[in-house]
């Protein structure tokens, strides 16, 4: 398998787990959390999803530690994930496109 397949798969497979992981926490949000979900917009990942609402529930669990005042022992790790998914995701987005422009 070339290794730009092998790219191409794994990005695949990130964006899966990572659109699940979304799921999970904003249900929980949503349900255990009223006013935190309030503070992102409702956001959702299909009945609510906007460019506005991605980014502010990129920016609460990514980019802040917004989260943490919650003190939710497994939303904490969920947001930990979520971010260990997205450096991942990058990592490998840009050797994509390294392999891309070298070939």
């Amino acid at each position: 398998m070339a290794p730009f397949d092998m790219a191409n798969y794994s990005l695949f497979a990130l964006v899966f787990v990572y659109l699940t992981v979304i799921v999970v926490v904003t249900h929980r949000l949503k349900n255990r959390y009223p006013d935190a979900w309030d503070q992102i917009g409702r956001f959702t990942l299909f009945a609510n999803n906007s460019p506005s609402g991605s980014w502010a529930f990129f920016k609460f669990f990514v980019l802040s530690n917004d989260y943490r005042r919650l003190g939710d022992k497994p939303l904490n790790a969920m947001a930990l994930f979520i971010r260990v998914v997205v450096a991942i995701f990058t990592v490998i987005f840009a050797l994509n496109i390294f392999l891309v422009m070298t070939s």
